[in-house]
């Protein structure tokens, strides 16, 4: 069997950008298993921003801990003209939800959380730096009643890879949804 590690919902390892960073063998479950936040972005436009004012209007639903996911709707335009460009996370808010915060990993229904037009990557940057995994291309997001749920990310235990497709599975109030 072989598959790109970026394929189809994955999550991303600090080995992704950071030399002898975590891999998916040795990234702790602890991060990748607990409660999660769901935030409403689903009124962003193709390559608009999610500023720190944005992110900072959902502060007291960002609990510490929390494992965040972006809902932008894109999950539905998949393999459509309107899947790229898409929206993207401001970098002062990205070191907000990590700093402040404490969030312990991030994921969106989108392709990535950068702006494309920064090459250098630095939400993914930070992200690795401080042992976060992030989760792209997410689904069902809209299917979490609440806004809430436990959330099990789910990698392959492979040495040495720096990403992985993932099955998510999330249980709350309402039901089990994956």
């Amino acid at each position: 069997m072989s598959f790109s590690t970026h394929c189809g919902t994955h999550v991303e390892f600090p080995l992704h950008h950071v030399e002898g960073g975590l891999h998916a063998a040795d990234f702790p479950l602890t991060s990748l298993i607990g409660e999660a936040v769901v935030l409403d972005f689903t009124n962003k436009n193709a390559g608009d921003c999610m500023s720190l004012e944005e992110f900072k209007a959902y502060d007291d639903k960002i609990k510490e801990g929390d494992i965040v996911f972006l809902h932008t709707g894109l999950d539905k335009k998949w393999r459509t003209e309107e899947w790229e460009p898409y929206p993207f996370v401001a970098c002062d808010a990205m070191e907000w939800l990590i700093r402040e915060k404490k969030i312990k990993a991030i994921g969106t229904d989108a392709t990535s959380l950068e702006n494309f037009n920064i090459p250098d990557q630095p939400n993914h940057n930070l992200a690795f730096k401080n042992n976060l995994a992030m989760v792209e291309s997410l689904t069902n997001l809209d299917k979490i009643e609440n806004g809430r749920a436990l959330v099990f990310i789910l990698p392959l235990k492979i040495i040495g890879i720096e990403a992985c497709p993932v099955r998510i599975i999330a249980i709350n109030d309402g039901g089990f949804i994956e």
